[in-house]
């Protein structure tokens, strides 16, 4: 499963919240069933009590909580309450008196507790250091559990934060589609912060053939195999527009089921048209660069956001494959290219080639 710096960053504000916070497991009839775990029906409520509500003030929270007991305030950004016995705990983040992160603990959940029923809404993307991190239907909120002894005692959190708000500490940058993180540079569409097949920004990921949606061997790349053609580049079974390059169909755009992007990746992610990477180039800053030992492009665009363009491992280049068709030469497409010293832009390749990898966009 993919670690993306989204992941890390809420994780790291869920453990940060943990500091100071203690609990001690004791009977409560109200909501808990025994000193040492907790079931579904019961952590389900405790998780409801929780304020979601993102974005309102220490005094708005401090009121809705009026139930239960504060046991401490902080340099102006952080609550902490607890229910009548202190088996519970509810946590608040803010920033400049905005809500944007809340924690529950309560005891450890009983064996046969379905933390799906207790997320409901919410869908797995990823792990670290232990804590399983979730996102909601809407792609707004993130939700991670984390499972922590003291004492010999287990306990279980369950953290929430927004990520696409005005108060979200990621909102600046970017946010989140399918489990994919983007980054709003300011344009028309957003921008992965990853190529396919890759896991980190600085990896090439994989290559493939314009239209093709598996990969081939590294350098085995001709006409015989493309699977759009009928052994050469005059016999182009799909997306022509001149008969001297194959059967006439006027595609200038791959179809979704053809866009590597959308069948990896689904929802709205997709390649990137000609017009969306010109946009790229013309708008945006260029700097020739090296991140964690991989040359390549860091990318800022005109709001100051920025990613990184990883060259090929081999050609010490890069080559981003368009999802537009060359309009007079249908055994080509258009791609993006760069280099060193500042060079950049737009080109074509010929559609059979795999040196060439995809990084996606959505809406």
């Amino acid at each position: 499963m993919k670690k993306n710096k989204y992941i890390a960053n809420v994780a790291l504000i869920v453990l940060a919240l943990f500091v100071g916070v203690m609990c001690s497991c004791r009977d409560d009839d109200d909501v808990v069933t025994n000193n040492t775990t907790i079931n579904e029906k019961d952590a389900e409520k405790i998780i409801d009590s929780a304020i979601t509500e993102w974005g309102i003030s220490m005094e708005q929270v401090t009121q809705q909580m009026n139930s239960y007991s504060l046991v401490t305030s902080q340099n102006n950004d952080f609550l902490m309450f607890s229910n009548k016995t202190e088996t519970c705990h509810f946590s608040y983040k803010f920033i400049n008196d905005s809500l944007y992160c809340a924690l529950v603990i309560m005891p450890q959940l009983a064996e046969n507790a379905d933390l799906g029923n207790m997320l409901r809404g919410y869908s797995y993307i990823g792990e670290l250091s232990n804590i399983a991190v979730y996102q909601n239907k809407g792609e707004d909120i993130l939700a991670c559990t984390y499972e922590y002894k003291e004492d010999d005692v287990k306990f279980q959190a369950f953290g929430f934060t927004p990520i696409n708000s005005e108060m979200s500490a990621f909102a600046s940058a970017g946010g989140i589609t399918a489990g994919h993180e983007w980054v709003d540079l300011g344009l028309s569409v957003k921008w992965a912060t990853c190529n396919v097949g890759a896991e980190f920004p600085e990896e090439y990921g994989s290559c493939y053939s314009w239209g093709e949606t598996e990969e081939k061997e590294e350098n085995n790349y001709s006409w015989s195999i493309y699977k759009w053609c009928n052994g050469n580049y005059t016999s182009m079974t799909k997306y022509c527009t001149d008969s001297r390059y194959g059967t006439v169909d006027n595609k200038t755009t791959l179809d979704l089921e053809d866009d590597i992007v959308h069948v990896k990746w689904g929802d709205t992610w997709r390649m990137p048209t000609l017009t969306e990477i010109e946009e790229l180039c013309e708008k945006c800053s260029w700097l020739w660069t090296e991140v964690n030992g991989v040359k390549g492009q860091n990318v800022t665009g005109p709001n100051g956001n920025s990613i990184f363009l990883p060259g090929h491992k081999y050609l010490l280049l890069g080559s981003y494959w368009s999802s537009t068709l060359h309009e007079s030469n249908s055994y080509k497409a258009y791609a993006l290219h760069f280099a060193g010293r500042g060079a950049y832009g737009w080109g074509e390749d010929i559609r059979c080639t795999n040196f060439t990898t995809v990084r996606p966009v959505t809406e």
